[in-house]
């Protein structure tokens, strides 16, 4: 397999145009790996950019777990993949670069009689955040989290009377609700309002996280991969 990607390496080289990458004229299919919250996150604040600068290049945004973007780069089938959590640990095979940090708030809907305000952030105390139900982002339907983690570690539990397998959708549910939900906070903000949520500081700690731009590092300097990958970091 190495051998092989050593060979298609040297045929990219030498197919690909000499002198400076001009990405207005680039004719192409890029086919990117993302979450939902990638999407909203990465590729939303950029996509303008991406367009005028390159009006002749088409995003395939396709959603996979780790082992199928990892199979599917290897392959050649896929160009790009966004990823975090479990995606920072990689093969050497594999190039990454950072885009941005995130960390988890919680959200309820505007008005919950649970929110407390303490300087200018919003809070909800220790016994109110077990005892109300909680919507989880789980994509595969799990029933626990990071959050029940850190709450065994404290002898809590909390309850969850629904699971989502996506990130954007789970604001929504919260918003028609007394339910809360932990959330990555990019994602709280820009759907806030349209949610009509408040966002808070979670009564517990839990760890911040990482999303990375994944490249098969044999095509990492590939123009059209290099400069897509650019405006994604760059935001």
């Amino acid at each position: 397999m190495a051998r092989v990607s050593e060979v298609l390496e040297s045929v990219r080289l030498v197919a690909s145009p000499r002198g400076p990458f001009d990405p207005s004229r680039l004719r192409a299919t890029i086919s990117m790996a993302a979450t939902d919250h990638a999407v909203l996150t990465v590729i939303a604040p950029v996509l303008a950019n991406i367009q005028a600068a390159a009006p002749g290049c088409v995003l395939k945004l396709r959603a996979a777990d780790i082992d199928t973007a990892l199979h599917m780069l290897d392959a050649g089938d896929l160009d790009i993949a966004l990823g975090s959590g479990s995606f920072a640990q990689l093969p050497q095979r594999l190039d990454s670069q950072l885009v941005h940090k995130e960390r988890f708030v919680g959200i309820a809907r505007k008005g919950h009689s649970a929110l407390v305000k303490r300087g200018k952030k919003l809070h909800i105390d220790l016994d109110d955040f077990t005892r109300l139900t909680h919507v989880l982002v789980s994509p595969r339907g799990d029933t626990r989290g990071a959050v029940d983690d850190a709450l065994e570690s404290l002898g809590r539990t909390r309850q969850v009377s629904a699971t989502c397998p996506s990130f954007l959708a789970v604001p929504f549910l919260v918003g028609a609700s007394q339910s809360i939900a932990v959330l990555a906070e990019r994602v709280a903000l820009r759907l806030q309002e349209a949610a009509q949520l408040s966002v808070f500081e979670l009564p517990v700690a839990l760890p911040a996280w990482e999303v990375h731009v994944i490249r098969a590092r044999g095509r990492a300097n590939e123009p059209a991969i290099q400069w897509m990958t650019s405006m994604l970091v760059g935001q």
